[in-house]
């Protein structure tokens, strides 16, 4: 249980850092694109895509983490 546990919280982490990247890279991107510098729409669409499964991966970890908690109360519920 620790090992899933830990494997979660490691998939969490690398997701807030993807996801954070991702939005400098889509702010960064759009204001390029928006002073006319450098048409910059691969950078805005690779972005989003990427904070949106960075979101959807945080998600999981999350639900992953607190169905982990659940599991022994759900067990000794079953027990009695």
């Amino acid at each position: 249980m620790i090992m899933k546990d830990t494997a979660l919280l490691i998939e969490v982490t690398v997701s807030a850092i993807i996801l954070v990247a991702a939005i400098v890279l889509f702010i960064v991107s759009i204001i390029r694109t928006a002073k006319g510098k450098k048409k910059s729409i691969a950078g805005i669409i690779c972005g989003s895509l990427l904070s949106l499964i960075a979101f959807i991966g945080i998600v999981y970890g999350a639900f992953g983490m607190l169905i982990n908690a659940m599991v022994p109360a759900f067990e000794g519920v079953a027990r009695k």
